[in-house]
């Protein structure tokens, strides 16, 4: 069998898009900064700041979720290598869903 080839380079379209959603993970401490001090100095609003907090924690998994997607797809055998394996086994609570 053949070695797989190599995965072709990335075109400026992965990598833009690769760069904008790693500026959206870098933003986060600062964002985390922001609303600490704001909740310090505003008690009243805390609620509110932590639940844009929370949201914007959850706009940032799922973009890296989708950076993660972007770059294991510039691999072609990607869908492949994923397809030709077996399931796993979950451990035991999760084994019992369906």
């Amino acid at each position: 069998m053949p070695p797989p080839l190599p995965p072709p380079p990335p075109s400026a379209d992965h990598i833009s898009l690769l760069l904008g959603l790693t500026l959206v993970n870098h933003h986060q401490v600062p964002i985390y900064a922001m609303d600490s001090w704001f909740a310090l100095r505003f008690k009243s609003a805390n609620i509110y700041l932590d639940t844009a907090r929370e949201c914007y924690e959850a706009y940032v998994i799922y973009n890296f979720y989708m950076y993660l997607l972007t770059y294991l797809r510039m691999r072609p055998d990607f869908d492949a290598s994923l397809e030709g394996r077996p399931a796993q086994k979950n451990l035991f609570p999760f084994c019992c869903l369906p």
